[in-house]
């Protein structure tokens, strides 16, 4: 918050990390094995923004929101948390499809690049034909980060990816410039 006020900016939003399938919710994290990751701890959370929004209420529109990296498999958890909790902003991001991780290689085993990114691409469109309580459509190009060379062939996925992005503004949502790969 300080290094916006600093640099002029008159609102941000601060979003957490959510990813069903392979993280769980805090009490069901507890009692697990916790061999599973943990998602955002809600409860603490959404008191600290508030606080931070009042501290700072003066000076920064300080927006609330989260990054939803869903499946078609977990469309329904994500649809619970969006009713229960007032969001100001939701990313919509695919951090993984069947509950299988793409930082950890195990979604791309046993396929070639071109297929686990067209699989990657489709289970992003599914998803959207079906979701529409988001803001904005997350790193479309995730894949990339994760595939075997640097140059992706995407032209092959160029089909599904006009038609993802087609869909997202049909339905009026914006589109995600993530500039991490900078960080890479």
């Amino acid at each position: 918050a300080l290094s916006a006020i600093k640099q002029g900016i008159d609102e941000i939003c601060i979003t957490e990390h959510v990813d069903y399938g392979v993280k769980l919710d805090k009490d069901d994290w507890e009692k697990s094995d916790k061999k599973l990751a943990m998602n955002a701890d809600y409860d603490k959370f959404f008191p600290d923004m508030k606080a931070l929004t009042e501290k700072y209420e003066d000076q920064l529109t300080i927006k609330t929101g989260l990054e939803f990296g869903m499946q078609t498999i977990t469309i329904e958890p994500f649809q619970k948390v969006f009713d229960k909790y007032e969001l100001d902003f939701v990313i919509l991001s695919c951090h993984q499809v069947g509950n299988k991780e793409f930082w950890t290689g195990e979604f791309q085993k046993g396929k070639t690049q071109d297929e686990y990114q067209h699989l990657y691409y489709e289970e992003i469109y599914k998803v959207i034909q079906e979701y529409k309580d988001y803001s904005i459509l997350g790193h479309l190009d995730l894949i990339q980060r994760y595939s075997d060379t640097i140059e992706p062939p995407l032209e092959k996925h160029y089909d599904i990816i006009e038609k993802i992005l087609k869909q997202v503004i049909k339905d009026g949502k914006g589109i995600e410039i993530n500039t991490s790969s900078e960080r890479y």
